[in-house]
């Protein structure tokens, strides 16, 4: 809403319109009083009202919403004093204060007040508008002759200008009618989906520009619009920079007075920790692929596509990786997909990964460990052994107790430290079977290399064809035995699982 505050002084510039700046013509409005020059014709008896304003004035640029102040001086329109032997008769003043707008021939007035002190008129929206201030003063003058009265009049005199002035103040309102960028535009100040631009990160080799455009179409006042969310350019205000090279979503706002536009700008940023991907189907029976997405990476609004074989689906929402139980202990389920997520708003706003994915088979193969420890009363050597189930476990031992000569040196070795070695175990249970150790590792296999029953064979083989001394630390020993049966018969810890 704008307000034009009439009061009992005409405020104009100091200096000619035309070799004033906006800048000056805005903040130097109220510098110049409208002098109204009352004359008397002594011969006529009539008085004159003259103007001595400048030559016509360039349009004054304000922005909407702020106030146009028009004034005339305290006591401009009283009538001069008369000779002693004259006086005035009837005297009646007529104002009126107005404001036009529209194209010539076609203005629209709006009476704002009848009274010389001036009115409020509210203007509910940017344009071009014309105040104006008419008036006009009735009146006689009388004398006496010879004891006689006598009058003259009534005179009627209306308020004109001087030559070259004028008594009217036209001026511009001028509010923001649209931000754009891109290929979007906004004319609202609370945008949606349609007033925003969405973009990659670095769109534009880093920057794209945001351009308000005035309402009425022409200049704007000195230093508008003002803008918020991005930083004017310093070669043109209606013009502001914004940086692509920071992702989020970016509201940039311009204000001229109380007239405001907003624009979005959504900088899309996709992004993976990891593009070349590798998982084991058989502890993720589904893959969570919005789980690789970078930190600052857009989360929503995405939409998920995944393409390989064998058969897996994505929900294209969440991202969420299924595979059919059908493959799972067979080769033809291990397969390499190419998962892409793809912005809503923009297609060009995409990246893509790729997840290989490999089948392994957990068996019943238990890696047992209990570390050094030199405090220990029985083992301070500590003991790995390997545990195939409850009454099935192998380990290395030493065939005799042993000094520390011996540990360096070796001695013979002997499965699971069975008779004749003192330690308790037999054929098929090393002494530790039942301890409960201080690590355990489970260990799976390649599900398409083979079956279970092939590899718990394979483990009572490799045992029991295992031969030679025992020492520590370097030789054969309890470590060398369970490492050796892990890379012999190709087992997998669980650590090492993709």
């Amino acid at each position: 809403m704008k307000k034009l505050i009439l009061t009992d002084a005409f405020r104009m510039m100091p200096f000619g319109w035309k070799e004033a700046t906006m800048n000056e013509q805005r903040h130097s409005l109220v510098g110049f009083l409208l002098v109204l020059v009352v004359l008397v014709s002594t011969t006529t008896k009539a008085v004159t009202f003259t103007s001595t304003l400048p030559p016509e004035p360039a349009e004054l640029i304000l922005p909407f919403g702020e106030t146009v102040t028009m004034t005339l001086p305290s006591g401009i329109l009283n009538l001069p004093e008369l000779p002693n032997n004259e006086y005035y008769g009837d005297i009646s003043y007529e104002y009126h204060w107005s404001v036009s707008s529209g194209p010539s021939g076609n203005e629209r007035t709006a009476v704002i007040s009848s009274s010389a002190s001036g009115g409020t008129e509210v203007i509910s929206s940017p344009g071009s508008y014309t105040l104006v201030f008419t008036g006009k003063v009735t009146y006689t003058i009388c004398w006496q002759e010879d004891g006689i009265e006598h009058s003259n009049g009534p005179y009627e005199v209306a308020l004109t200008a001087s030559p070259g002035g004028r008594l009217s103040l036209p001026f511009r309102l001028v509010g923001v009618t649209s931000l754009s960028c891109e290929n979007v535009t906004s004319s609202t100040a609370t945008p949606g989906n349609n007033e925003m631009l969405v973009i990659p990160v670095g769109y534009n080799n880093g920057s794209v520009t945001i351009t308000a455009t005035p309402t009425p179409s022409g200049y704007w006042p000195a230093g508008k619009p003002v803008w918020s969310g991005a930083i004017a350019s310093q070669l043109d205000f209606a013009k502001a920079p914004l940086s692509t090279s920071i992702p989020g979503l970016h509201t940039v706002s311009a204000t001229c007075g109380t007239s405001s536009k907003t624009i979005n700008v959504n900088i899309i940023k996709i992004a993976f920790t990891d593009n070349d991907k590798s998982i084991n189907w058989e502890t993720n029976g589904t893959f969570d692929a919005s789980s690789l997405l970078t930190s600052d990476s857009t989360k929503n609004n995405l939409t998920w596509t995944i393409i390989g074989s064998p058969t897996a689906v994505i929900g294209t929402n969440s991202g969420i990786v299924s595979f059919s139980n059908i493959y799972k202990y067979n080769l033809e389920h291990e397969g390499t997909y190419t998962i892409t997520a793809t912005h809503n708003m923009n297609s060009s706003c995409s990246a893509s990964f790729t997840l290989k994915v490999v089948a392994y088979l957990k068996v019943p193969v238990i890696l047992k460990r209990k570390e050094i420890s030199l405090k220990s009363e029985d083992d301070k050597y500590g003991h790995w052994w390997v545990v195939l189930n409850e009454s099935e476990s192998y380990g290395w031992w030493p065939d005799r107790y042993v000094d520390i000569l011996d540990t360096l040196t070796s001695v013979p070795g002997i499965l699971n430290g069975q008779p004749p070695a003192p330690f308790g175990g037999t054929e098929t249970t090393d002494p530790h079977h039942s301890d409960t150790a201080d690590v355990s590792i489970q260990t799976y296999i390649r599900s398409h290399d083979r079956t279970i029953a092939e590899v718990i064979t394979a483990v009572r083989n490799f045992a029991n064809n295992y031969s030679g001394t025992w020492s520590w630390p370097f030789g054969q020993n309890c470590h060398s035995f369970q490492n050796s049966m892990v890379n012999s018969i190709s087992l997998i810890k669980e650590d090492d699982l993709p």
